[in-house]
This record gives structure tokens, C-alpha cells and sequence, in this order.
């Protein structure tokens, strides 16, 4: 599981947008989606409900994450 250093690729439960970012920051959005990556989207006892809810990821802050990255020319991931 992790991600290439390509921008936006994602594999498993990481992704890395704009790697050639050249600013002072590296930006981290953890709760940036609700995916759950096998094994973890069976053996959690999280139903599909409660996936989708605020209980398993913050509405929003991936789009506050890449605008600050956007901004500040830096990596997010």
C-alpha cells in the first residue's frame, strides 16, 4: 500500500497530488475520504451508513487541502 510519485496517482489508501509542489510545505489531509482499504472495509464492523457519514471521513477538507497545496505550491498527500 502507498503511492507512486506521480501526481494523483493513488494506490491503496494514499494518494500525492502535485508532487513537483516547490513550496516550503508538505501538506497531510488525513479523513480526506471514506475509503477503506481491504482488509480494513470488512473487518471494521462499519456499516455502508456510517461509511458515509461524518463518523468515517470530514466532508471538506480534502478541498480546503488541495487549495492550500494549490496556494502554497506544495505536495499533499
Amino acid at each position: 500500500m502507498g503511492a507512486s510519485p506521480e501526481s494523483g496517482v493513488t494506490t491503496g489508501a494514499v494518494a500525492i497530488e502535485y508532487a513537483a509542489g516547490e513550496g516550503a510545505f508538505v501538506f497531510v489531509c488525513d479523513h480526506a475520504s471514506n475509503h477503506f482499504p481491504p482488509p480494513y472495509d470488512q473487518c471494521l464492523g462499519v456499516t455502508e451508513k456510517e461509511k458515509s457519514a461524518h463518523i468515517s471521513w470530514d466532508p471538506g477538507a480534502l478541498g480546503v487541502a488541495k487549495g492550500l497545496s494549490n496556494r502554497l505550491d506544495s505536495p499533499l498527500v
